[in-house]
C-alpha cells in the first residue's frame, strides 16, 4: 500500500474516531427529539449564535480534539429532520421580527 494511500486512511480513521467521541458527548442522541444513532455522519452541528461560528465542526475533525470541542460548545446536536425544523424556524422568527411595527 502506498504512503498516500495509508495517510488517507489514517486521517480518515481519525476523522470517524473523533465524530464518535463528539457523538459519545451527547449520548449519541439528538438534543431536541432524543432520536439515537451510532452512525457516523448522521448528525448535524447547529450553531446556537450564528454569529460565533468560526468552523464547521466537520471540517476541524482533522485538527486538534481541543479545537473541535471549542467548536462543538457552540452548537447543538441535531438530528437531520431537527437541524432542518431549526432553521425553518429561525427563518420565521426573523420575518415575524421584520414585520413588527415598533413605532
Amino acid at each position: 500500500m502506498s504512503k498516500k494511500l495509508q495517510n488517507r486512511k489514517r486521517k480518515r480513521a481519525n476523522r470517524v474516531r473523533k465524530t464518535l467521541e463528539l457523538y459519545k458527548l451527547y449520548d449519541n442522541k439528538c438534543q431536541r427529539c432524543e432520536m439515537e444513532s451510532f452512525r457516523v455522519g448522521f448528525f448535524d452541528f447547529h450553531h446556537i449564535i450564528p454569529e460565533e461560528k468560526e468552523y464547521n465542526v466537520g471540517g476541524l475533525l482533522n485538527k486538534s480534539w481541543d479545537k473541535v470541542l471549542d467548536e462543538a460548545q457552540k452548537c447543538l446536536m441535531l438530528c437531520p429532520n431537527c437541524h432542518r425544523l431549526e432553521h425553518i424556524e429561525m427563518r420565521e422568527n426573523a420575518e415575524m421580527m421584520e414585520n413588527i411595527d415598533v413605532t
